[in-house]
């Protein structure tokens, strides 16, 4: 009986070593393979890596696999781009975003009132923080957040000098992103 294969031309074992690979983190490529080969076909893990190294490297050979892994590769990092750009998107929208939007003038009583949650538009609650008083929900602009989020998402929390060390007394830099010195 043949074995069901995807879109892909993948078996199901295949598409999840695809998958696992690609999600894998870390420099080592061995330890990546192996650990998504055992998770893929279920290997027991007290067998030798060398043998799960060796049918995963055939795995990566086979040209249908190389296809899926670059595809998904991209995929994820059209998704990253996505995500990172809709985070800075709401973030600087939150950070501009008038607090007056909250209140009205009651026309009745020409006192100012907030709003009530079905009066502020859909595209601006969806940036609020929203806190509990009782029975009501009180919207608050967290710009404090926001801004938190900007400079950790633009890099500018990063440390600016780190130092490594190898095990000797040789010591490097790494200068990313910055040019005060020049």
């Amino acid at each position: 009986m043949a074995r069901i294969k995807n879109e892909y031309g993948l078996t199901p074992q295949q598409e999840m070593f695809c998958q696992y690979v690609v999600d894998a983190y870390g420099v080592e490529t061995r330890g990546i393979l192996v650990a998504a080969y055992r998770k893929a076909y279920n290997c027991k893990t007290d067998a030798k890596a060398s043998t799960h190294y060796s049918s995963a490297s055939q795995l990566m050979n086979n040209p249908k696999i190389a296809q899926r892994l670059e595809q998904l590769r991209q995929e994820r990092a059209t998704l990253a781009t996505i995500s990172r750009e809709r985070i800075i998107s709401d973030d600087v929208r939150i950070l501009e975003l008038d607090p007056l939007l909250l209140w009205i003038e009651d026309e009745q009583t020409h006192q100012w009132r907030m709003r009530y949650l079905h009066e502020i538009p859909k595209d601006i609650r969806r940036l609020l923080k929203f806190t509990r008083n009782g029975r009501r929900l009180i919207p608050d602009v967290d710009k404090d957040a926001a801004k938190k989020r900007l400079i950790e998402v633009l890099g500018y929390a990063s440390a600016k000098d780190l130092n490594i060390t190898a095990g000797s007394n040789i010591v490097g830099e790494i200068r990313i992103g910055f040019d005060e010195d020049k």
